[in-house]
């Protein structure tokens, strides 16, 4: 399942979620698959410099590219950092 499904999923109060554009499959969270992400922006070129990132099993991520981001996500429940959703930050969420 991708980061976008989970993130618009709706979640009910037993930590299920319903999955936008799946009705019938509800989904429990694994609070042990996270990330932890900080991004750097340029001020004056609004620009991203570079995107740090560590997963649950220790992998680390280093690059500029939210593509690249998103693929490295595949597989986390919760996500947690810095400037991943500013106003001039890394808008993927």
């Amino acid at each position: 399942m991708s980061i976008w499904n989970k993130l618009w999923g709706i979640k009910n109060s037993d930590g299920t979620a319903n999955v936008s554009g799946n009705n019938t499959v509800p989904k429990k969270y694994d609070a042990s698959k996270y990330a932890v992400i900080d991004a750097e922006v340029g001020i004056t070129d609004r620009k991203i410099h570079d995107i740090g990132a560590i997963r649950y099993d220790g992998a680390i991520f280093h690059k500029a590219s939210k593509e690249r981001l998103l693929d490295f996500l595949n597989g986390v429940d919760y996500v947690c950092g810095h400037n991943i959703n500013f106003r001039y930050g890394l808008n993927i969420f």
